[in-house]
């Protein structure tokens, strides 16, 4: 853990110093000075970051050579080529922690990102809200939910690209933020909670008709409107993560 790491490089540094300033009385020489260290080689050894984790992946529908990657902790990818390279198209935006990414299925030039990593658990990174892009991830704009802290899912409706489905997770330790199931009507300019159960119950699933990632049973796969649930999540510094759920078209 990064407190465990800073620790262990201070007592580094300690150990350093003093070996320095023992062998510098040795030589009848009482000062530190830099032919004292230069003997030295100093690296890194925390506090680190937690990586390696891969949020979610995206293919173009109208493109399966194309693929967009978002990493736990490592920003935004993209292929052309179905993998043999990459390209980095999230440098310069506020998150490097990112939890969702979906590509339009009418225009693949459309493709929202989720930021903050889409798991609960002790080591883990927060976001800054939704992004947009209409240029296929040259360019990004940042559409809302600011507090969200971590998005889990992004569901665009295949009938109308306007209308938008997010289930934000929220503040893992506190209650509050933008938490819950969102849906916008006009590409990500508005949002509306359309399932919000309290100040500590986040969205978890949200799936266009099939089955959505729950202990609750299947959607209904002829359901005109996306099927969602909500795990009840109290906060972890009071009790842990539940799978409760309340499930509803959303519509």
């Amino acid at each position: 853990m990064p407190r465990f790491d800073l620790a262990r490089g201070v007592l580094l540094a300690a150990g350093a110093v003093t070996a320095a300033a023992s062998l510098s009385a040795q030589n009848g020489d009482p000062r530190l000075t830099a032919d004292t260290m230069k003997s030295f080689a100093f690296r890194s050894v925390g506090p680190s970051l937690t990586t390696g984790r891969i949020s979610d992946v995206a293919v173009d529908p109208k493109n399966p050579s194309v693929w967009y990657v978002a990493a736990a902790a490592g920003n935004r990818w993209k292929t052309d080529n179905r993998g043999n390279t990459w390209t980095p198209v999230f440098d310069e935006q506020g998150s490097y922690s990112l939890g969702a990414v979906t590509v339009d299925p009418k225009d693949s030039n459309i493709v929202w990102l989720g930021t903050g990593e889409n798991n609960n658990q002790r080591s883990v990174s927060f976001g800054d809200g939704v992004y947009k892009s209409t240029d296929g991830g040259a360019t990004w704009k940042r559409m809302g939910l600011d507090n969200s802290e971590h998005i889990r899912n992004i569901v665009i409706d295949p009938r109308n690209s306007n209308i938008v489905y997010v289930t934000a997770i929220r503040p893992l330790w506190s209650a509050g933020g933008d938490r819950g199931l969102y849906k916008t009507t006009d590409g990500g300019q508005t949002w509306k909670a359309v399932l919000s159960v309290s100040r500590d119950t986040g969205g978890r699933g949200v799936a266009q008709g099939g089955t959505p990632p729950s202990p609750c049973g299947p959607a209904d796969p002829t359901a005109p409107e996306p099927s969602a649930d909500a795990p009840t999540q109290g906060a972890g510094g009071r009790g842990g993560f539940n799978d409760d759920c309340c499930r509803c078209a959303a519509g």
